[in-house]
Order: structure tokens, then C-alpha cells, then sequence
């Protein structure tokens, strides 16, 4: 069948599977490294801002089920950083052990 539309259809055009359970889009897509499938769960999160290392907790990471790789969707970006520098102060402080690597 040919459609001659271009992919246009009027306001009364009757939608097909209106009944879809699954998101159309997934928020990350596939691994940009190894092509691997990318699964959102929740992480603690090293940040760093102008030099300074933050842990974060509590973010909303997609993570490849192959390599490892991290993504953050734009929106959790800005939360991370606006967690930052708009926080009062940190909930908690830890030593992070410095190694130098010959």
C-alpha cells in the first residue's frame, strides 16, 4: 500500500494501538560504547564540580547491562547539579583515600 499522507494524517484519522503498555521511546536507548542494553536503577553517584568530589545519593542512573557505562537523562543532570550548589551542606562527610599509581 502506498501512502500518499507523507506521514500526515487529519485529526480524525482513527489511532492504532491506543492500548500500547510499553513506553515508545526508552529514556536512554542503547549503550553509545558497546551497543549493550541500558537499564534505569537507582545509585550513589561521584560528582565532581570545579574540582571538588561529591558523593550523591539516590539518583536515577541508566546503567549498560554489558560494559557498565553510566548515563543521566538531562533532567537528572541539572537535579545533580542544582543538588550541589544549592544544597546548605552536605548530610555527610567522608575521607577518600588518595593513591598515586607509579
Amino acid at each position: 500500500m502506498v501512502d500518499n499522507n507523507h506521514g500526515v494524517y487529519s485529526l480524525t484519522a482513527k489511532v492504532e494501538n491506543t492500548d500500547r503498555k510499553e513506553p515508545i521511546m526508552k529514556p536512554y536507548g542503547d549503550c553509545t560504547y558497546c551497543g549493550g542494553e541500558v537499564v534505569e536503577c537507582v545509585q550513589r553517584v561521584d560528582y565532581r564540580l570545579h574540582g571538588q568530589l561529591y558523593i550523591l545519593e539516590g539518583v536515577p542512573t541508566g546503567v549498560c547491562q554489558q560494559c557498565g557505562e553510566q548515563f543521566f537523562t538531562a533532567d537528572t543532570a541539572h537535579q545533580m547539579e542544582s543538588a550541589v550548589t544549592e544544597t546548605k551542606g552536605p548530610m555527610e562527610t567522608v575521607p577518600i583515600p588518595v593513591i598515586a599509581v607509579k
